[in-house]
């Protein structure tokens, strides 16, 4: 074993995020999957950075292209992750679980993240007519721009508490 890879394992080793096995039987497998575990946390974090980098910038027609089947080869990431998430939590030591559940929150996370924010870059360069916009979805606005403002009934003769209550049906 080179110099080099036996630093890596060392310094792997002290990572809070280690997993500790049930048995000796299971520290190999379990040093692999943790070892895959960390390859496909790297993919995501690519993918994260591409898509921090894309977000900026108006996409051409090839960047959207890209970006969709980025989200497509995402979705096959996300199962290889959750497989050998399983895994090593069905092999590490009750006292570690919590951290290895930890992780997999960390993970689905930035994964959810990641991907909602690729699709929200998908759908605003995709209708030109709409704008974008860095403010909070407020489904009220929606529902009352539906209603058409003549054919809004009045409640006791109050508009506020109809929106109200339009919100709150809705």
């Amino acid at each position: 074993m080179s110099t080099e890879r036996a630093t890596l394992f060392t310094s792997r080793d002290k990572s809070p995020c280690r997993a500790i096995p049930r048995n000796e039987s299971d520290s190999k497998i379990l040093s692999e999957c943790v070892l895959s575990r960390g390859i496909i946390k790297g993919r995501l974090t690519k993918l994260s950075q591409y898509i921090d980098k894309i977000s900026d910038q108006p996409l051409s027609s090839q960047n959207r292209i890209d970006l969709k089947l980025r989200i497509q080869g995402a979705t096959g990431l996300f199962s290889e992750f959750c497989d050998l998430q399983t895994q090593i939590e069905k092999m590490v030591i009750d006292s570690n679980i919590d951290a290895q559940l930890s992780y997999r929150e960390m993970f689905e996370d930035k994964y959810y993240c990641a991907l909602s924010l690729a699709e929200h870059i998908l759908e605003s360069t995709e209708r030109p007519g709409k704008r974008k916009s860095n403010t909070p979805y407020d489904p009220r606005q929606i529902v009352l721009a539906k209603i058409d403002q003549k054919d809004r009934p009045q409640v006791n003769g109050n508009k506020a508490r109809l929106e109200k209550e339009v919100f709150l049906f809705n």
